[in-house]
């Protein structure tokens, strides 16, 4: 059921000019399997100290956060699932802020984390994904609207800040 006229007029419009060309589907229901997120993570304020004692791990889950690992190499379908789910958890955040007549801000919007053992260039140049000099070599943010990283575990420096991303590593890396 639409919720403004907006949205009627939008939906009535585009079936209207589309569906010479193909089929149109309006309000369609998409249903799936349950989907879970390996891990939501939210950090006690009063603990954010000795999380930092983790290193890049520590500074990664220091605000709510989704991590998502990988053994394999992640595939550009993965990335986007992953985004999907990270955006539907967003949505029911949003929702259960409104029913307790709470305001979320942005700062407590989870971030998505990936973990995987490599990042082709070809991903890289697909999600337009950029390592930021504060954070270091193997660590790649999408943009800010995604509110993602992804890391690539083999690029990460052998330092004790990264010791614990790189026992989740694969042969030599960890």
């Amino acid at each position: 059921m639409s919720r403004t006229v907006h949205d009627s007029f939008a939906k009535e419009w585009m079936q209207e000019v589309l569906s010479d060309f193909g089929e149109v589907e309006v309000e369609a229901e998409i249903s799936g399997s349950v989907r879970t997120m390996d891990i939501i993570f939210r950090p006690n304020p009063d603990d954010l100290e000795a999380l930092r004692s983790l290193g890049i791990l520590g500074r990664m889950t220091d605000k709510i956060c989704s991590i998502e690992a990988f053994r394999n190499p992640v595939p550009e379908w993965e990335i986007c699932n992953c985004r999907g789910k990270l955006f539907d958890f967003m949505g029911l955040q949003r929702r259960q802020a409104i029913q307790r007549k709470q305001r979320l801000s942005t700062i407590q919007h989870p971030f998505l984390w990936i973990l995987s053992p490599t990042l082709s260039k070809k991903l890289q140049t697909t999600f337009t994904a950029r390592e930021k000099p504060t954070w270091g070599q193997g660590i790649y943010f999408l943009t800010p609207g995604d509110r993602t990283a992804i890391v690539a575990i083999h690029e990460l420096p052998k330092t004790i800040d990264t010791l614990w991303l790189r026992l989740l590593g694969r042969g030599m890396v960890q």
